[in-house]
């Protein structure tokens, strides 16, 4: 894998211009088998990456990377409304608590999930912490994809708590 930081993300919000940090990631592509049967079209739809010889997802990537430094995380699914820390048949997670993380870093994750009307829509893709107290927000940005109205609002909410150096914006080649 080969990261490449880029020039900063501007993000016009209300307050005025917030810039992310940029990069982009050339990721290994998955060449391996089929998905397991059953898998959800939000998922199959997902691009193939491949990490340890596993198919995950880009986001899933990112936090197999971000473990490598000493980062625990989840992704953050606004669209199966889960938390996941593993590609299927791995189980997810309803609450960042039942998935195991430090009461410090569910009091974090529920604040904003209740700034953001109780709900995961706009919330960055990984949410990652490590001790003493570090947390980041990376959002992966496959192909065309670009930043929506719903994560600049996410982004405007919390600046609130959190300092715009705690996000990071994943441009995955091809």
């Amino acid at each position: 894998m080969q990261i490449i930081e880029r020039p900063p993300t501007p993000l016009e919000l209300s307050a005025g211009t917030v810039y992310i940090a940029t990069q982009r990631w050339h990721l290994e592509r998955w060449e391996g088998g089929a998905d397991p049967s059953g898998l959800k079209r939000t998922w199959a739809i997902k691009p193939k990456f491949s990490v340890n010889g596993k198919r995950p997802c880009a986001e899933l990537a990112i936090l197999d990377h971000l473990g490598c430094a000493g980062w625990h995380g989840v992704l953050a699914s606004a669209f199966a409304g889960e938390l996941r820390r593993e590609w299927f048949p791995a189980p997810a997670f309803r609450t960042l608590a039942d998935a195991g993380a430090p009461v410090w870093t569910v009091e974090i994750f529920d604040r904003l999930l209740a700034v953001n009307g109780g709900k995961l829509t706009g919330f960055f893709d990984v949410f990652a912490w490590r001790e003493p107290g570090e947390v980041r927000f990376d959002e992966a940005k496959v192909g065309r994809d670009r930043i929506r109205e719903t994560q600049r609002r996410f982004v405007e909410r919390a600046l609130r708590f959190h300092d715009p150096k705690e996000f990071t914006i994943i441009e995955i080649a091809g």
